[in-house]
């Protein structure tokens, strides 16, 4: 019989937020197309002899193109229904839990420009890790951050993993940028997924996609306040995000200082939704 192995790895489970709406939806536009075409009432152009919901074809393709930019050399990861597990892969190599978080970040923007937000949680341990087989208290803590703490469309992070991060990041003196990608809000850690936007060519458009967005959701959710709130505490977020960026993050990089053009459309960018202001 074979042995399995407990190494020290970083787990995140993440899922979409408000998934479970969304299957419901799928499943009447895949039946009413069907019986509309049965009936005579969709075009040539438009044959629906199975059960097909485009907009369940949108989300798969989406959630598909997200993951595909996962390294399969640095990170293992786990896909059911809408839930996505990734361990990293080398135990030994810290500089993986800093990729990890821009990693998710990735994730966060792949899936809000396409109308989806995700949550989770995030979590450092003793794991067992194989092709087929993830196991250990790492994932089961990272899934109940998801479940019973994230509540909003936010990642939050164990204090174990969050001790181990910030160990490293000191020891390699890379704790400036860092320090910025972890956030507190009372007793809770959570990725600051805004960073992304240092990742990005065009950081107007990244910005703008994520601004967009969250409007877009507000505006869906508007009549459904327990859904609502989740979107209002992320604008309040992002234009926390947008002030931190404009006075400090965007005079940090010597290399290209901030037009007035650019400083002006950022500051159009703020969400004013029902009075969201901060």
């Amino acid at each position: 019989m074979p042995e399995y192995i407990y190494e020290s790895r970083a787990v995140a489970f993440l899922d979409v937020l408000g998934f479970k709406e969304k299957l419901n939806e799928f499943e009447v536009e895949a039946i009413d197309l069907f019986e509309r075409e049965r009936n005579g009432e969709v075009g040539n152009d438009e044959i629906y002899q199975a059960l097909i919901s485009p907009k369940a074809n949108s989300f798969i393709d989406a959630f598909m193109g997200a993951i595909s930019g996962l390294d399969p050399v640095k990170f293992k990861y786990y896909l059911f229904s809408d839930n996505i597990c990734i361990t990293v892969n080398d135990a030994n190599d810290r500089k993986l839990l800093t990729e990890l978080l821009l990693v998710i970040c990735e994730l966060y923007f792949a899936f809000a420009k396409n109308g989806y937000f995700l949550r989770g949680g995030i979590d450092y341990g003793y794991f067992i890790n194989q092709e087929t087989l993830a196991l250990g208290k790492p994932l089961a803590i990272a899934y109940g951050l998801e479940q019973k703490e994230a509540i909003y469309p936010r990642i939050l992070i164990s204090d174990k993993f969050k001790e181990v991060f910030v160990d490293f990041a000191i020891e390699t003196g890379e704790h400036r940028f860092n320090e910025s990608l972890i956030l507190q809000s009372c007793e809770k850690n959570y990725l600051n997924i805004f960073l992304h936007v240092l990742k990005t060519d065009n950081k107007l458009e990244f910005l703008n996609l994520m601004h967009d967005a969250i409007i877009q959701n507000l505006e869906l959710n508007n009549r459904s306040e327990h859904v609502f709130i989740k979107y209002e505490w992320l604008a309040k977020e992002f234009n926390h995000f947008l002030n931190f960026y404009f006075t400090t993050l965007v005079y940090e990089d010597v290399t290209d200082e901030p037009s007035p053009e650019f400083l002006h459309d950022l500051e159009q960018l703020k969400i004013l939704y029902h009075g969201i202001e901060d």
